[in-house]
């Protein structure tokens, strides 16, 4: 198990607020201490008892974290200093598994559009160096059948937002994330499908105070383990 330090630096338009505002310049590091991640070797033998190994990275995200943020550390670690392949686990096609669940738990999808706005309305306008907004629409179903959650899932219509979002959460705690993202230049829907192989593990509010400890997130990292080699 890793337990990996990163930070980031150059963020000329951030800020941190406590009891006032602290402007950030490109020397600044914006840090993160806990990044953890557990390597666990998959071994497999051809015809000929020839054995090859596979490492699974199995990535322990807390939900005050950016995930894509956690992700980009773990895979950098894992090409750059172990000099691995990474690839995406398929186990099994997502629409198999999504129909084969009869009833899906969850969908949550969302919708977002990102723009710069203008600023004339604005006070102190000369010291503004950044200004976006982003408008945002909400839809969740719960108990909905096999067949219209995939008519659901593969809708490309992004009703007019630039990013649509779809998280689907299967009876067994795995989760599929599907993107859409509309692309006004060359007016193309880009998708893209994670099979992030995820699970939850529950937590209660003594435990809020010791997600970091390495003891406790190893064996949380444990159980998501043993769920996973039973679905192999």
């Amino acid at each position: 198990m890793l337990r990996i330090e990163e930070f980031k630096t150059g963020l000329l338009d951030l800020y941190v607020e406590h009891d006032e505002a602290l402007n950030l310049d490109a020397n600044d590091k914006l840090g993160s201490n806990y990044n953890y991640a557990l390597f666990y070797p998959l071994i497999n033998f051809d015809r000929t008892g020839k054995p090859s190994n596979r490492w699974a990275i199995f990535i322990y995200d807390d939900p005050g974290k950016d995930d894509t943020d956690v992700i980009n550390t773990i895979k950098s670690v894992a090409i750059k200093i172990f000099d691995l392949k990474i690839k995406q686990i398929q186990r099994e096609g997502a629409k198999e598994n999504i129909l084969r669940q009869g009833i899906i738990e969850q969908i949550k999808i969302t919708y977002a559009t990102k723009q710069n706005i203008n600023n004339e309305d604005i006070e102190f306008k000369d010291y503004l160096v950044s200004l976006k907004e982003q408008d945002n629409r909400v839809e969740v179903y719960e108990g909905l059948p096999s067949k219209d959650a995939l008519t659901l899932i593969h809708n490309r219509n992004t009703r007019g937002f630039n990013i649509k979002k779809i998280f689907v959460k299967l009876n067994n705690h795995q989760k599929y994330k599907y993107v859409y993202e509309s692309n006004e230049q060359k007016d193309l829907i880009l998708t893209a499908l994670l099979e992030d192989n995820c699970y939850e593990i529950s937590v209660d509010e003594n435990d809020l105070l010791h997600l970091y400890d390495p003891i406790n997130v190893q064996s949380y990292l444990s159980s998501v383990i043993n769920q996973f080699i039973a679905n192999e």
